[in-house]
């Protein structure tokens, strides 16, 4: 009776334990309502505004093109350990919504490259993670918004 009530216990404990294990995966209308803000400014000045921010937070910009409203950018290489190199990334793209108003979507990942080494060869096995912290996002598009405010003011 003991032993059954113990069984009983542990099988519980065990449901509960996994259960809360970790949260659900976020669908793309969550991540993409994260990922982008809208801002009543002109395209012009608002893809300027983005890409002085990402520069402000410690990014260097690989590439942009106004017309397509594309920007991408690299944070510096960390070392994580002897094996593994980690490195931020984030994309943009700066939309015109109509009038004065643009949309900007961010994308942040980071960037983890692992090196497998055996006796005679090394590779690297690249393994990107996104990004979902949404005060990662917040704290981006406020500094944007800063920027775009500043721009505008000084026309």
């Amino acid at each position: 009776m003991k032993l059954t009530i113990l069984a009983l216990g542990f099988g519980f404990a065990l449901v509960i334990g996994c259960g809360g294990a970790s949260p659900p995966p976020q669908t793309a209308l969550e991540l993409q309502s994260i990922q982008q803000r809208d801002f009543e400014a002109p395209k012009d000045l608002t893809f300027g505004a983005t890409i002085s921010v990402l520069q402000d937070l410690g990014y260097i910009v690989a590439g942009a093109d106004t017309q397509t409203g594309f920007i991408t950018a690299q944070g510096a290489t960390q070392r994580a350990n002897y094996r593994t190199d980690s490195q931020s990334k984030v994309t943009a793209f700066v939309e015109s919504t109509g009038g004065e108003r643009t949309r900007v979507r961010l994308n942040f990942v980071v960037a983890n490259a692992k090196q497998a080494c055996s006796l005679y060869t090394c590779r690297v096995r690249n393994e990107d993670e996104p990004i979902t912290d949404p005060a990662i996002y917040e704290q981006a598009f406020d500094k944007i918004g800063e920027a775009v405010f500043v721009r505008m003011a000084s026309r």
